[in-house]
């Protein structure tokens, strides 16, 4: 949840708008529709500030039944990019 000694609360935005915003891709694509609220403000403000970061990803909606799935994602996306230069300025989501 984000700060608000540090982040001003922006939206809700949905899962497109900010994969739009910072340049992520969704897996699956159908969850453009799902409203996201709590990590919105800083991932504006990165992306309208053009800010500079080592990468992320971003994991939406995370429950315990779907750990191997979320652990089966984040590794298939550091095998695609295995160098740490790879990451920079990159944010997936799904």
């Amino acid at each position: 949840m984000a700060d608000s000694r540090f982040f001003d609360r922006d939206g809700p935005f949905s899962l497109g708008e900010l994969a739009r915003l910072s340049g992520a891709r969704l897996i699956p694509p159908a969850e453009s529709e799902r409203i996201c609220r709590d990590v919105a403000p800083l991932v504006r403000e990165w992306a309208e500030a053009g800010r500079a970061h080592a990468g992320c990803i971003l994991i939406w909606t995370l429950d315990h039944s779907q750990f191997a799935e979320i652990v089966s994602n984040v590794e298939r996306l550091l095998a695609e990019r295995p160098r740490q230069q790879d990451w920079r300025d990159l944010t997936e989501a799904f």
